[in-house]
Protein backbone atom coordinates (compact mmCIF):
# COMPACT_ATOMS: atom_id res chain seq x y z
CA UNK A 1 0.00 0.00 0.00
CA UNK A 2 1.38 3.27 -0.25
CA UNK A 3 4.56 3.58 -2.31
CA UNK A 4 4.38 -0.25 -2.59
CA UNK A 5 8.20 -0.40 -2.16
CA UNK A 6 10.27 -2.39 0.17
CA UNK A 7 12.75 -0.79 2.54
CA UNK A 8 15.60 -2.45 4.46
CA UNK A 9 16.24 -0.51 8.23
CA UNK A 10 19.49 -0.40 10.33
CA UNK A 11 17.91 -0.19 13.91
CA UNK A 12 14.62 -1.37 15.38
CA UNK A 13 12.97 -0.11 16.88
CA UNK A 14 13.05 2.87 13.84
CA UNK A 15 14.83 6.00 15.56
CA UNK A 16 12.56 8.09 13.51
CA UNK A 17 9.43 6.33 14.67
CA UNK A 18 6.76 8.32 17.07
CA UNK A 19 5.10 6.14 19.16
CA UNK A 20 1.06 7.45 19.21
CA UNK A 21 -0.94 5.38 20.91
CA UNK A 22 -4.71 5.34 19.90
CA UNK A 23 -7.74 4.39 22.03
CA UNK A 24 -11.02 2.60 20.96
CA UNK A 25 -13.94 5.23 21.52
CA UNK A 26 -18.12 4.84 21.62
CA UNK A 27 -21.48 5.73 23.20
CA UNK A 28 -22.10 1.88 22.92
CA UNK A 29 -22.88 1.67 19.40
CA UNK A 30 -19.76 0.48 17.35
CA UNK A 31 -21.50 -2.67 15.32
CA UNK A 32 -20.97 -2.34 11.87
CA UNK A 33 -19.20 0.73 9.59
CA UNK A 34 -22.80 3.22 9.88
CA UNK A 35 -21.86 2.68 13.99
CA UNK A 36 -19.94 5.47 15.76
CA UNK A 37 -16.33 3.68 16.87
CA UNK A 38 -13.67 5.79 16.62
CA UNK A 39 -10.38 5.01 16.81
CA UNK A 40 -8.14 8.67 18.37
CA UNK A 41 -4.89 9.79 19.06
CA UNK A 42 -4.40 10.77 22.89
CA UNK A 43 -6.51 10.67 26.12
CA UNK A 44 -9.35 13.05 24.92
CA UNK A 45 -12.19 12.62 27.33
CA UNK A 46 -14.92 12.01 24.88
CA UNK A 47 -18.93 13.22 25.94
CA UNK A 48 -19.58 8.84 26.31
CA UNK A 49 -18.45 6.22 27.10
CA UNK A 50 -20.30 3.18 26.93
CA UNK A 51 -19.47 -0.74 26.09
CA UNK A 52 -20.22 -1.97 22.60
CA UNK A 53 -21.75 -5.52 22.41
CA UNK A 54 -22.48 -7.63 19.49
CA UNK A 55 -24.03 -11.10 18.80
CA UNK A 56 -21.96 -13.85 18.03
CA UNK A 57 -23.55 -16.94 15.83
CA UNK A 58 -21.62 -19.80 15.18
CA UNK A 59 -24.32 -20.74 12.23
CA UNK A 60 -23.17 -17.59 10.72
CA UNK A 61 -19.35 -16.95 11.70
CA UNK A 62 -17.94 -13.96 10.15
CA UNK A 63 -16.00 -14.50 6.85
CA UNK A 64 -11.88 -13.89 6.42
CA UNK A 65 -11.25 -11.03 4.45
CA UNK A 66 -7.43 -10.85 3.87
CA UNK A 67 -4.93 -10.61 6.30
CA UNK A 68 -1.62 -12.84 7.40
CA UNK A 69 -2.91 -16.22 6.15
CA UNK A 70 -1.20 -18.91 4.83
CA UNK A 71 -0.85 -21.57 2.80
CA UNK A 72 -3.83 -21.42 0.88
CA UNK A 73 -3.48 -18.31 -1.70
CA UNK A 74 -5.57 -19.88 -4.27
CA UNK A 75 -9.15 -19.24 -2.76
CA UNK A 76 -7.63 -16.59 -0.50
CA UNK A 77 -5.19 -13.82 -1.58
CA UNK A 78 -3.45 -12.89 2.09
CA UNK A 79 -2.43 -9.39 2.82
CA UNK A 80 -4.43 -6.11 2.54
CA UNK A 81 -8.05 -6.14 1.98
CA UNK A 82 -10.88 -4.35 1.46
CA UNK A 83 -12.92 -5.15 4.47
CA UNK A 84 -15.75 -2.77 3.31
CA UNK A 85 -18.34 -5.46 3.10
CA UNK A 86 -17.19 -7.66 5.96
CA UNK A 87 -17.85 -3.88 8.08
CA UNK A 88 -21.27 -3.84 7.34
CA UNK A 89 -22.04 -6.90 8.91
CA UNK A 90 -24.13 -6.47 12.34
CA UNK A 91 -21.80 -8.51 14.43
CA UNK A 92 -18.79 -6.79 13.30
CA UNK A 93 -17.13 -3.63 15.91
CA UNK A 94 -15.76 -0.91 13.97
CA UNK A 95 -13.32 1.64 15.47
CA UNK A 96 -12.05 4.08 12.56
CA UNK A 97 -9.84 7.02 13.06
CA UNK A 98 -10.94 10.49 11.63
CA UNK A 99 -9.48 11.29 7.94
CA UNK A 100 -5.73 11.44 8.03
CA UNK A 101 -4.29 14.89 7.00
CA UNK A 102 -1.09 13.43 5.24
CA UNK A 103 0.56 9.98 4.11
CA UNK A 104 1.08 8.46 7.53
CA UNK A 105 3.17 5.19 7.71
CA UNK A 106 2.46 2.59 10.07
CA UNK A 107 5.57 0.35 10.97
CA UNK A 108 5.92 -1.28 14.28
CA UNK A 109 4.13 -3.73 16.91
Amino acid sequence: MGENKWRDEEEWPLKRAIETRYKLHSCGNASSASGHGLLYPGEDDFYCEREDQFVYDPANPVPTAGGPLCCDATHLAPGPQDQKEVETRPDVLVYSTPPLESDTEVTGP
